[in-house]
């Protein structure tokens, strides 16, 4: 396919050794396009979970599908309908600015919203014959949908994609009719492999980091007992551990959220004099373990002050949903003789709520 248009799509039905062209009729299918996707995601590509529909981002804006692939990976999808060339790449540009820095946390919020009648760890399950990956968003991709995609559009992402390597890609759907019976063609801009391959090349997210990794910037930052000691007894408390780019995450289940990062490790942030660096999410922290704010403050490391998660923007945005409190918890530094005083009140408190 050339890099400056889409070839012209015709169709023809084959009868008794004959052909016979199917009329491409003009239908406004900017209406149909979005509920067809959404019944069977299918028709945009075999590979995707979509988690969720006309999801809000921080900046005001509004993705129209957002999904995640069986890498975990985070697809954008645009409906094009009545915008300018330069609306709708600068819309999902910035769509995917906000997107590329969202955490499992956020992906499984955003999911809970959408998939109702399961978790985002079962239907990711169910799609792909697969556990749902600890590391999720290390890439992200960008796809923009049409009936008909024009050439300033076009050019735009051609020169994205193949000048920055941008992940971004556009697809047509074209409608047929011949008597009683209708057909729906798809054709992308860019070859889908070749623009898989594309976004691939430029990829600068570093992977998440494996247990082994961490202990040594644990070991090189002067915290390697109490890193050790702490990343083997806490999983014992918790419903399981993910590792990411810079820390070991303890999560459990939180209102509609299944695996809700609750406790970090965080042994970057960490020095030989103050201790491991950590963090705490507080209301989920207790609601897990089920104790009031009073007896958490008492159970937590002494050594803290307040934090909350995200960037300022973030923030803005949480108090204005209502969920500050959900983001919101302490951070401080911990040495061994108290992390296995921590340790000791985890198992108290564990055997507590077992006897009730």
């Amino acid at each position: 396919m050339g890099t400056g248009s889409i070839e012209e799509i015709r169709l023809w039905k084959i009868h008794q050794g004959d052909l016979k062209e199917i009329e491409n009729r003009k239908l406004d299918l900017e209406e149909n396009l979005e509920e067809w996707i959404i019944s069977d995601i299918s028709i945009i590509a075999q590979n995707l979970l979509l988690i969720g529909r006309q999801v809000e981002t921080d900046y005001g804006g509004v993705i129209d599908l957002l999904c995640l692939d069986e890498n975990g990976d985070t697809v954008i999808i645009e409906l094009k309908r009545d915008k300018t060339p330069r609306e709708v790449t600068a819309q999902i540009l910035d769509y995917a600015s906000w997107t590329k820095n969202l955490t499992p946390d956020r992906l499984e919020e955003i999911a809970s919203k959408y998939i109702r009648e399961s978790s985002l760890e079962d239907a990711y399950q169910n799609k792909f014959n697969q556990e749902l990956p600890e590391s999720l968003n290390d890439e992200h991709k960008m796809l923009i949908v049409g009936t008909e995609i024009d050439g300033s559009s076009r050019r735009i992402i051609n020169y994205l994609s193949e000048v920055y390597s941008m992940p971004i890609n556009a697809v047509t759907f074209n409608y047929f009719k011949l008597e009683d019976e209708e057909y729906l063609a798809r054709t992308f801009l860019i070859e889908k492999s070749r623009a898989d391959a594309s976004g691939q090349r430029i990829s600068k997210r570093r992977p998440n980091l494996t247990n082994a990794q961490l202990q040594e910037i644990a070991n090189e930052n002067g915290v390697g007992e109490v890193y050790q000691y702490l990343s083997q007894e806490l999983p014992r408390y918790f419903q399981g551990v993910r590792r990411t780019r810079s820390s070991l995450s303890l999560v459990g289940p939180f209102r509609e959220i299944k695996r809700a990062t609750i406790f970090n490790l965080i042994p970057g942030e960490s020095d030989e004099e103050n201790g491991l660096n950590w963090q705490v999410y507080d209301l989920r922290f207790r609601e897990f373990f089920g104790i009031t704010e009073e007896k958490a403050l008492f159970i937590l490391p002494s050594n803290k002050s307040p934090w909350q998660y995200g960037t300022t923007g973030d923030q803005v945005a949480y108090k204005e949903s209502e969920v500050s409190e959900f983001w919101k918890g302490y951070t401080g530094y911990i040495k061994i003789d108290e992390a296995k005083k921590f340790i000791r009140a985890l198992s108290e408190l564990t055997k507590e709520n077992t006897h009730r």
